[in-house]
């Protein structure tokens, strides 16, 4: 019967599960911590990576704007001129 084939292999994984976590716990805990830490590092390194990304972004489109204002300052002073 499949179903009790299921049943004892959820029961041999668990029955595993717990024998591993209770042997090797300290190594298990520390194996956390360092995935805990080093996802802590690479969030504060994205973190400051989107910072200055957003700011070279923000000075790029201020600099197109100022080149703009330019442009039409000039069309402008051409225009009066013709005028």
């Amino acid at each position: 019967d499949w179903q009790n084939v299921i049943n004892i292999a959820i029961f041999f994984s668990s029955s595993l599960l717990a024998v591993v976590c209770s042997r090797w716990e300290g190594q298990l805990s520390q194996k956390l911590k360092d995935d805990a830490e080093e996802l802590e590092q690479r969030s504060e390194f994205y973190i400051s990576h989107m910072k200055c990304w957003r700011k070279l972004e923000l000075d790029q489109v201020k600099t197109k704007h100022q080149i703009l204002r330019q442009k039409l300052r000039d069309l402008i002073n051409h225009l009066n001129r013709l005028r």
